[in-house]
């Protein structure tokens, strides 16, 4: 029964060679087709996947609406009250001001931040020096980390001015 079975689809193939090419074609076509789908997908999966990783597994960024006067700015209370959730919290401040250091001059974006900022975003990255500690955190300490832009504009001719002064207002 099996042995016929083979033999009559071996004679339907031979007698329709050009029907049986075709369908085997039309078969890998298919299978080519979506085995690449599929790691196209998987690809772009992996590199959002990476760069979300990017700020860490649980980070949370939450800005005040400036462009609203009617917005109500987070006091130390909600800090607090987010910080008991299972995120991390990074507390950070932006104003417009203008740096000096010694005869150059530039106008940025000073950015406070709390000293874990490395750790809840992980796409900071720093070229010289490092990173202010909890304790100069805690006191005010008179310290800075300048972004490559900023160190360019006011230390062109200084590729390490760690330590050197800069005052901004």
């Amino acid at each position: 029964m099996i042995l016929e079975n083979l033999r009559s689809a071996l004679e339907a193939l031979a007698g329709n060679r050009l029907r049986s090419v075709l369908t085997l074609l039309g078969v890998m076509i298919g299978v080519f087709a979506v085995t690449t789908t599929i790691s196209l997908g998987a690809i772009a999966t992996a590199g959002i996947t990476g760069q979300l990783q990017a700020f860490g597994n649980q980070a949370l960024f939450i800005t005040p609406n400036e462009d609203n006067p009617a917005s109500t700015p987070f006091n130390d209370a909600d800090v607090d009250a987010l910080s008991r959730l299972p995120v991390s919290v990074l507390r950070q401040r932006s104003v417009r001001g203008v740096a000096r250091a010694g005869t150059e001059e530039a106008p940025l974006v000073v950015n406070g931040v709390t000293a874990n900022a490395p750790q809840v975003d992980r796409t900071i990255k720093m070229a010289r020096g490092r990173y202010f500690t909890e304790a100069e955190d805690r006191r005010a300490a008179p310290v800075m980390v300048l972004s490559a832009d900023a160190r360019e504009a006011l230390f062109p001719d200084d590729p390490n001015p760690v330590g050197r002064e800069v005052s901004v207002t």
